[in-house]
């Protein structure tokens, strides 16, 4: 179990001559590395020894520890739980949820096009006077404690293109977390193509170092620059950041 120092774990060590089996307890850092074992007070005097009465008297005192070692692995287990982090949830069903459209664009909520015909964020831009959009939302998360952002999403069909023919697709995704002093953290994708108007594509990106504390996570549609033959419409469904396990 993982505290604020570290994980508490127990040790058993390996059978001697003496018969005897003890329970060693010890502090493993986040890295892994241990941080106290021999000098700690549940372990000092466990040295095995061939002398059936000391083993005797280790025994005994090992016994009178037992509770207290119990009582350790109980905490280590509620702090454990109490530090567990909680998935983070968007799913439209009756609303935005505060979602909005980065400066770029217009969100709406859409009643009807959710990945099980319930409601959905819509996304929309122009495609010539503005060619991205950057949905999003303010939402603290300390990203050393969660590991993918996901989502759903589906063009719709009667979206403009870009390139020769459509050549260039819908444009390119990124997802994009930002700290308080407005960071770019992003996490490329990459072009959009057909497939991605004719049903809903479900999207992972797995957040990157630096690990630390983001105030908004946002995904980004662009063509950089380049106008699209017509407005685009995105629909966004299901977005979960998820914790590390």
């Amino acid at each position: 179990m993982r505290n604020s120092s570290g994980v508490l774990k127990f040790f058993q060590s390996q059978p001697c001559p003496c018969a005897t089996t003890y329970l060693f307890f010890a502090v493993v850092d986040n890295t892994g590395a241990l941080k106290s074992f021999s000098n700690h007070p549940y372990n000092l005097n466990l040295v095995p020894t061939n002398n059936p009465s000391k083993n005797m008297i280790k025994k005994t005192s090992m016994q009178r520890w037992l509770p207290d070692l119990m009582a350790a692995a109980a905490l280590a287990g509620s702090l454990g739980l109490s530090h567990a982090q909680s998935l983070v949830s968007y799913t439209f069903d009756s609303d935005i949820q505060a979602w909005d459209a980065g400066g770029n664009g217009s969100v709406v909520w859409n009643s009807t096009n959710g990945t099980s015909g319930g409601g959905c964020l819509a996304v929309t831009f122009d495609g010539t006077t503005s060619t991205e959009t950057d949905p999003g939302v303010a939402v603290s998360v300390n990203t050393a404690q969660y590991f993918t952002v996901e989502l759903d999403m589906m063009i719709d069909p009667a979206s403009g293109t870009t390139g020769v023919g459509g050549s260039g697709g819908y444009g390119a995704l990124q997802m994009v977390m930002r700290d308080s002093g407005g960071s770019w953290d992003s996490s490329w994708y990459g072009t959009l193509y057909s497939p991605a108007a004719n049903s809903y594509q479900h999207y992972k990106f797995v957040i990157a170092r630096p690990y630390k504390t983001e105030a908004r996570l946002q995904f980004q549609l662009s063509s950089f620059g380049n106008a699209y033959s017509g407005p685009v419409t995105a629909y966004i469904d299901n977005v979960q950041i998820k914790p590390v396990l």
